[in-house]
């Protein structure tokens, strides 16, 4: 039997942000770079306090568009 706190939205959600630096090392770029790429709406974010969090779901998105 699965624990019932790992099917928690709260923690699927959770799982699914990521840090700029986490987007940053993924896409081989500087925090700079992803800075930039959010502050021109390239890449949503959403704000959590004075950092931003990238949903992996915008990040995959971002990437399927520019092989595309």
């Amino acid at each position: 039997p699965q624990d019932a706190k790992s099917n928690s939205p709260y923690r699927r959600l959770s799982m699914e942000l990521l840090t700029v630096s986490e987007v940053a090392e993924i896409l081989k770029t500087s925090r700079q770079q992803v800075h930039k790429m959010i502050r021109v709406e390239l890449l949503p974010a959403l704000m959590v306090g004075r950092e931003y969090r990238v949903p992996m779901k915008y990040l995959e998105g971002f990437i399927e568009a520019a092989m595309a």
